[in-house]
């Protein structure tokens, strides 16, 4: 790590310890200290994730783009909830529907750039395909809060799961 960068990490800590003084009385203890710790953390990853998602999102101005050979039109913009560690992620994303073809194929290019399946980032969806390979969802949901993670509900975790195994 250069110094640049560890000055950088520095300067956030320092934020980060100012905010927890901020927060919580001079008395609290470590334990206090640490879940506030970890849950502002969480915020920060997820401001940070929704902000990269929707720049990714926001690349795709285009009324068309073209993958696989196939050309690709807009066709239904919305604002989409995907799930991460840190929590769930509001994100405006096009859907583009294939041209030429009634009610054809649909693709959304920002899943596909970011690595999105069944709405889960890549590390939340690979938190639940090895988790669900170990126990099931009322624990890994458990494990998964324990380790100061923010999970989507065991229905949408058990959807996603299930899916993902599937594609």
């Amino acid at each position: 790590m250069t110094q640049e960068a560890s000055s950088r990490l520095a300067q956030a800590a320092q934020l980060l310890k100012e905010e927890l003084n901020a927060r919580l009385s001079e008395d609290a203890d470590f334990a206090e200290r640490e879940r506030l710790m970890h849950k502002l953390a969480n915020s920060m990853v997820q401001q940070v994730q929704r902000e990269d998602l929707q720049a990714i999102a926001d690349d795709f101005e285009s009324a068309m783009v073209v993958g696989n050979g196939q050309t690709y039109r807009r066709f239904k913009e919305g604002t989409v909830r995907y799930h991460g560690l840190s929590g769930p992620l509001e994100v405006r994303r096009w859907l583009y529907r294939q041209t030429g073809v009634r009610n054809g194929p649909t693709v959304v290019p920002l899943e596909l750039r970011a690595g999105l399946m069944e709405r889960t980032t890549p590390a939340l969806g690979e938190a639940l395909m090895r988790g669900t390979a170990d126990t099931h969802s009322r624990e890994l949901h458990r494990h998964l809060e324990l380790a100061q993670r923010v999970p989507p509900s065991r229905t949408a975790m058990e959807h996603n799961t299930s899916t993902l195994a599937a594609a």
